[in-house]
């Protein structure tokens, strides 16, 4: 495990509180994620970065530093480092982890980003009208509910749904080709087993080499290969996040174990490159550009790689 930092603020006329922010990745939206949360507060943040070590040593590592909470984010065994003895009386808020397991933990506060489906699948189907059908993947034990409000915006959509259930990132990558000649595009719906790293590189992998646009909420999937990501901003999730620990932190006390976050300050990232690979008609982009940005979303366009030019935003 690695150490990211130490922040330290002054200025609180409380005793300061010690938090722990344990990151499953250096990505940047961890990066983002974590500067939302430093950005509101005057408590001491020490930031981990989790990369698959042993159980024993993130806990002893953990617990050095004193913390009265710990703020989780990105694909980790959360559910074995909170019942560890040594972190076991502490609260958790944790990002956007699937498991039924967290879900019945009294000291958990599980925060979820609800999916944009309509507004993500609304623009698909104004990039490609012709669109008949669509695929994903998920494992039914994470994402049985969120598949159903999937498979119920996309009928109204007009479209077909083809569906694929696996609970393991082997399954994904065994199944994915299956929807060679079978779908128009790709969903990707986010779960603990679909999540898994290997299982995102095969999705992408596969649907690139079938030239199947995907589309998807999580803000970080442009650079595995996603056409456009509908996401919330990683950095308000931040700010949220530590709203939400900072009452817990004054109140001892967790009212709410399961918080939905809502689906504002909507950041669309959109691969220029995968514009060209795609063909995508340059008026109904240019249309869709202005649709988003009227909405009020923060709207990204990410250049090709081969022009190696700065990320221009609107």
């Amino acid at each position: 495990m690695i150490l990211v930092g130490i922040l330290f603020l002054s200025g609180s006329s409380h005793a300061r509180s010690s938090v722990v922010v344990l990151q499953g990745s250096d990505s940047n939206v961890s990066r983002l994620f974590f500067s939302g949360i430093s950005s509101h507060t005057t408590e001491k943040i020490t930031a981990f970065r989790y990369q698959g070590q042993d159980i024993d040593a993130i806990a002893k590592a953990i617990e050095e530093y004193k913390p009265d909470l710990i703020i989780t984010i990105g694909e980790m065994p959360v559910d074995l480092i909170s019942s560890h003895t040594k972190l076991s009386r502490l609260p958790f808020i944790v990002l956007n982890h699937h498991s039924q397991k967290l879900q019945s933990n009294a000291k958990m506060v599980l925060l979820e980003e609800r999916m944009p489906l309509v507004e993500e699948i609304s623009l698909l189907k104004l990039l490609f009208p012709d669109s008949k059908s669509i695929g994903t993947m998920y494992d039914p034990k994470f994402s049985q509910e969120s598949f159903n409000q999937f498979v119920d915006t996309a009928t109204k959509q007009g479209l077909k749904i083809a569906s694929i259930k696996v609970d393991s990132h082997k399954d994904v990558a065994s199944y994915a080709p299956f929807f060679k000649g079978k779908i128009d595009c790709f969903y990707f719906l986010p779960d603990f087993t679909t999540a898994n790293p290997t299982a995102i590189e095969k999705i992408y992998e596969t649907m690139n080499q079938y030239n199947i646009p995907v589309i998807s909420s999580q803000y970080s999937h442009l650079e595995s290969g996603a056409l456009f990501s509908l996401s919330l901003d990683p950095f308000r999730i931040g700010e949220q996040a530590w709203d939400i620990a900072q009452e817990i932190l004054e109140n001892k006390t967790i009212k709410q174990n399961r918080i939905f976050l809502s689906p504002s300050n909507m950041v669309l990232r959109f691969s220029m490159e995968k514009k060209t690979q795609l063909n995508v008609d340059k008026k109904r982009f240019e249309e869709m550009i202005e649709l988003t940005t009227n909405r009020g979303y923060k709207v990204v366009l990410e250049p090709l790689q081969a022009q190696g030019s700065k990320n221009l935003s609107r």
